[in-house]
């Protein structure tokens, strides 16, 4: 689907957008408006299919596009799931933050009104303990390590299975990035909600292979050093200390999303 960039639809003095009706045939990337029962939802990362749900999840790829004129204010705080507008772009939050640009903090996932990236292609090895080493390279800017999202590809002939397979990868890649940020930074409802997402995919996963063993799981494609294995258990550890891990963080109906239709 061709991405409708913002610079020709922002005005500083109120919003305005141009969008099409979600449509279960197209591919969605990161940044694609489309409207759905009268609501107008945000694409945050590739996805097919799956239709937009108003509702406070971000797994399916979705999220209900706020009413109110969204301008980035450095005096507010803001937490994984909110949108903001910040020089003619759409950002994302990835987990807490304050008072840092958009432009130049990683706490933010630009969505609309750049262009299309320039693959990267490092002139000598990365350093394997490095943080761009261990969450790999996201060349088109879809939440994907662009070697697992490949590896997707020649692995999976199901689109259902890919679909997993990439929700899982964003889900990894985001909860990994929580290892090189302070732990003050993880508020309790972006660590409860990553949690309910990454748990619930790796379910479905798991009931996949239990069906059919000779189902490949991502895990086996996504986690194949030991540098990314103990980043996203360290990651993980943090996350442990901000929710309680007593309780149960699956939720089943997501599985529906991924199921073949008979």
């Amino acid at each position: 689907m061709k991405k409708l960039w913002l610079s020709s639809l922002f005005l500083y003095s109120s919003l305005s957008y141009s969008y099409e009706a979600w449509d279960q045939n197209l591919t969605y990337t990161a940044g694609d408006m489309v409207t759905k029962d009268g609501i107008i939802y945000l694409s945050t990362h590739w996805n097919k299919s799956t239709p937009p749900v108003n509702n406070k999840n971000n797994w399916d790829g979705w999220i209900t596009f706020p009413n109110n004129n969204p301008n980035w204010d450095a005096s507010n705080t803001y937490h994984g799931g909110d949108v903001v507008a910040y020089q003619d772009k759409f950002y994302l939050a990835k987990y807490w933050s304050s008072g840092e640009s958009p432009e130049s903090s990683e706490a933010w996932l630009i969505l609309i009104g750049a262009e299309d990236p320039t693959p990267i292609t490092p002139e000598e090895p990365l350093d394997p303990e490095s943080k761009e080493a261990i969450l790999g390279i996201d060349s088109n800017n879809n939440g994907l390590d662009d070697v697992y999202e490949a590896k997707i590809e020649e692995t999976y002939s199901n689109e259902k299975d890919k679909e997993l397979a990439k929700a899982l990868g964003i889900s990894w890649r985001l909860i990994t990035e929580f290892h090189f940020i302070d732990q003050e930074l993880i508020d309790k409802d972006t660590a409860k909600n990553t949690t309910i997402i990454s748990s619930s995919l790796y379910s479905c996963s798991q009931d996949k292979f239990y069906k059919n063993n000779s189902y490949i799981t991502p895990s086996e494609l996504y986690f194949t050093t030991i540098n990314r294995s103990y980043s996203y258990r360290m990651a993980e550890a943090k996350l442990a200390k901000v929710i309680d891990m007593n309780k149960n963080y699956i939720d089943e109906s997501i599985c529906q999303s991924f199921e073949v239709n008979k």
